[in-house]
């Protein structure tokens, strides 16, 4: 009976673990909230890393051309229980294209079990090595990469 009970245990975090994609739309107007940061007990530099969807701050469009810093807003994808990624966000991954920039952002997940009711917009701010010029800002967590500049 203790293996059945081990196996049930084990199953449920696998499911806890895959429900990444059940995620709430934040509102883009809302303010981020930086108040959370990942338990005492844990180092998050051990948890695994998964992607977060980002896009540029409404305020700041249009982009000029002459544009390397750029404020947006990311939601981390995984499962989180509805905290703030303040503390876990990563630098992000910048590929500089000839027709565009995609940046793929990423955040060290909490360790343990966590809720799918949704994850807040948190604020950041993107540095750019390079002027963005005449190219297309791309959000590279999701395949094909999609316009940042629009909220998801």
């Amino acid at each position: 009976m203790k293996r059945t009970v081990l196996v049930t245990v084990f199953g449920l975090a696998l499911i806890a673990a895959a429900c990444g994609g059940a995620t709430a739309s934040p509102s883009p107007s809302a303010s981020p909230s930086p108040t959370a940061t990942p338990t005492p007990s844990s180092d998050p530099s051990l948890a695994p890393a998964a992607p977060a969807t980002w896009w540029v701050d409404p305020l700041d469009l249009p982009l000029e051309a002459g544009s390397q810093v750029i404020r947006g807003f990311i939601v981390e994808i995984a499962c989180a229980s509805g905290m703030s990624p303040e503390g876990r966000v990563l630098e992000p991954t910048i590929e500089y294209q000839s027709d565009a920039v995609v940046v793929t952002y990423s955040v060290t997940r909490r360790p343990g079990g966590q809720d799918c009711q949704g994850n807040p917009a948190f604020a950041v701010e993107l540095r750019l090595s390079e002027p963005l010029g005449g190219r297309v800002l791309l959000d590279g967590s999701i395949q094909p990469p999609r316009d940042a500049t629009v909220v998801p």
